[in-house]
């Protein structure tokens, strides 16, 4: 059975801000080595309804999606499925595991607790996906990209 993943991260901004711009900036900061679309990437969104969608833009108004939105809760979480089998392809929903961003107040800013779990429903390629995502290369690299944007003027 595959462990979920955990990875941690304090921004120097309120929970209410750290989520708006986690999701609404999503496409300022997320790292283009976890593109679909490389040089055509235009953008990344996380549409902000239970049911929407997240996932990429190209340049020619292509959506890759990534996953769905199973629970949007302004200011404090984000659940999100993830649809990236180890290869880099679209899984079927059944083989979707998920991701839990959720933002707390933490001393002056907002400690952000991101858990990727169920990985197991990836089947062969669960243990790829949880090496890789669980590396420095994975949600390590990711919340440091975001950590890096919220130091920047809005």
């Amino acid at each position: 059975m595959t462990r979920p993943i955990v990875s941690e991260a304090h921004v120097d901004l309120p929970p209410d801000e750290a989520f708006a711009r986690f999701v609404d900036g999503l496409g300022r900061w997320w790292p283009m080595a976890y593109t679909y679309s490389g040089a055509r990437f235009e953008t990344a969104r996380v549409e902000p309804r239970v049911g929407g969608q997240w996932g990429e833009v190209t340049r020619d108004g292509e959506t890759l999606p990534w996953g769905d939105v199973r629970v949007f809760e302004p200011g404090r979480r984000v659940v999100l499925g993830f649809n990236i089998a180890a290869d880099r392809s679209a899984e079927p929903p059944e083989r979707w595991s998920e991701v839990e961003i959720a933002f707390a107040p933490d001393n002056a800013g907002t400690r952000i607790r991101l858990e990727h779990r169920d990985l197991d429903r990836h089947g062969d390629g669960a243990q790829a996906i949880a090496d890789g995502m669980a590396s420095d290369q994975g949600w390590p690299l990711i919340l440091a990209s975001f950590r890096r944007e919220t130091r920047r003027p809005r």
